[in-house]
């Protein structure tokens, strides 16, 4: 009997926790139905972006490499002024397969997949080439303010020689401002609590906000600079031109950009002061299309 009694007794607890299991079990999984959805959700909406992500990757890379190419092929095209163009789109299509591409991975997969190196390399490139990007705009916006604003001492004093030092000074700076600090802050981290499925430099707000104003906006604020100034001075000889054109004889200056001519509209012949204004337009004219000497 009282086998039997502990028979029923083992019987009745294993029935029990059994039970007791179930109940576990199913409340695990009433708890995580909703957060299922969420992260479908989640993916679902990741997937979204996929293609979009990939068309402006192939759109930047691809557009900067016709760039590169076009620069080279026309004739028309090689020129001084092209050789930052030509660096700019180097330095943008490097952006494109080098950063757009795997931030493009990051993004889809919700962590970083490729490694602690290939990140701090990603690193790298990102910060490098976005800073070389913004550094030539402030050298196409500096050429085209002198080429304006002097233009003959452009036209006889710009070489190749004196570009291509510019481009190299602007690569040099590009990558002595980052690399450095890039490779100490990433290695001097401690390995043992840096997520590897994480990709990140710093997250000093401050170092944040320093980097977006040297990267971004004070090359804007130079640009700025330039262009404005260029608009200045081109308002300033509209109304010198206009000036010397109709005041007296009525003459008008035509500028085509290869040659310009005046002509009286009341007399019917060339002015003294028009026959100067077209020299002096017919030659900046040819300097900013490019005619080298």
């Amino acid at each position: 009997m009282a086998n039997g009694s502990d028979c029923a007794r083992n019987v009745s607890e294993m029935v029990n926790a059994s039970f007791v299991n179930i109940s576990i079990n199913c409340s695990v999984m009433a708890a995580a139905d909703p957060a299922e959805p969420e992260a479908e959700t989640e993916r679902t909406q990741r997937l979204v972006l996929l293609i979009p992500l990939i068309a402006l990757v192939l759109i930047t890379s691809g557009g900067n490499v016709v760039v590169m190419i076009c620069t080279r092929i026309d004739k028309r095209l090689r020129t001084v002024s092209s050789l930052y163009v030509f660096s700019l789109a180097v330095a943008d299509a490097i952006v494109g397969f080098a950063v757009m591409g795997p931030m493009t991975v990051y993004t889809i997969n919700g962590m970083w997949p490729l490694g602690i190196d290939f990140c701090t390399t990603w690193m790298v490139f990102d910060f490098c080439c976005c800073t070389v990007s913004m550094l030539h705009l402030c050298l196409i916006a500096h050429d085209r303010y002198v080429a304006l604003v002097h233009p003959m001492e452009y036209k006889n004093n710009r070489t190749t020689k004196d570009a291509l030092i510019r481009i190299a000074l602007a690569w040099v700076v590009g990558a002595l401002a980052w690399i450095p600090c890039i490779v100490f802050i990433r290695y001097d981290l401690d390995q043992d609590n840096v997520d590897p499925l994480d990709c990140f430099f710093t997250y000093n707000k401050w170092f944040v906000l320093g980097q977006a104003l040297v990267v971004y906006y004070m090359p804007i604020v130079v640009m700025s600079f330039f262009y404005v100034a260029c608009l200045h001075v081109l308002r300033l000889r509209y109304k010198k031109t206009a000036v010397l054109g109709l005041g007296g004889s009525g003459g008008v200056v035509i500028f085509t950009g290869e040659a310009s001519m005046s002509m009286s509209v009341s007399h019917g012949a060339p002015t003294a002061e028009n026959q100067t204004v077209s020299t002096i337009m017919d030659t900046a004219g040819r300097t900013v299309s490019g005619e080298d000497s």
